[in-house]
């Protein structure tokens, strides 16, 4: 009996150890995504809105292309 109690919390704890971890992944992630696109309004074409998102979208399609459009890490 003692033996399966400790099998459930160590299960239970390794699923709150990994929720955390995924927590702390997808902030650090969202906080990289905004730092980015923050730089990016401030510096590249700033004064030209059309412009400036006209040549992101391009350049994201250039380095798609680059990269043969593979997006399995994606998934």
């Amino acid at each position: 009996m003692k033996k399966h109690k400790k099998r459930k919390l160590y299960k239970i704890r390794r699923i709150v150890i990994s929720n955390i971890q995924l927590f702390i992944i997808s902030v650090s992630i969202i906080m990289i995504w905004r730092g980015i696109w923050n730089f990016l309004d401030e510096y590249f074409v700033a004064d030209y809105f059309f412009f400036s998102n006209f040549f992101s979208i391009i350049l994201g399609i250039i380095i798609l292309f680059l990269n043969n459009f593979d997006l399995e890490e994606v998934r």
